[in-house]
């Protein structure tokens, strides 16, 4: 457990109630909470949401870990390039709200994506949701 956990209080991904978003072009579900990486099922990604001081509600950058101006974490069959930050255990993709992300709503459990968006075969990765980043030498 990492300093970061230590210090939040990190929810169960199987206990939570999700709204249905599509990021990416990719049907992911959504939630506010802080996850547990260690709940979220294998074969299935989760990747966590900031907001700017411009875009308040709506996110601009999907990460591995965001400390500040957290709008919410989602979890995906698919995973999602990431560009890895120089220095830090950490890896983001600068998204366009208004293109990159649509709000479709609903309330569905993890159990209930899942049957509808079954994981992929891990192919060797690690564990979902802390699948290595590649550089994409880009921020898209």
């Amino acid at each position: 457990m990492n300093i970061r956990d230590k210090l939040m209080f990190l929810e169960n991904a199987n206990s939570r109630i999700y709204a249905m978003v599509t990021l990416l072009g990719k049907p992911m579900i959504y939630t506010e909470a802080r996850l547990d990486r260690d709940t979220v099922p294998e074969g299935l990604y989760m990747y966590e949401l900031r907001y700017s001081e411009e875009h308040i509600g709506e996110p601009v950058q999907l990460g591995m870990s965001i400390h500040g101006n957290y709008l919410g974490a989602v979890i995906s069959a698919e995973p999602v390039e990431l560009r890895e930050i120089e220095h830090i255990d950490n890896a983001t993709l600068n998204i366009d709200p208004e293109r990159d992300w649509h709000y479709v709503g609903g309330r569905f459990s993890l159990k209930e994506y899942m049957a509808e968006h079954p994981p992929k075969a891990q192919n060797g990765q690690e564990k979902a949701g802390k699948q290595k980043p590649r550089d994409r030498g880009d921020d898209r």
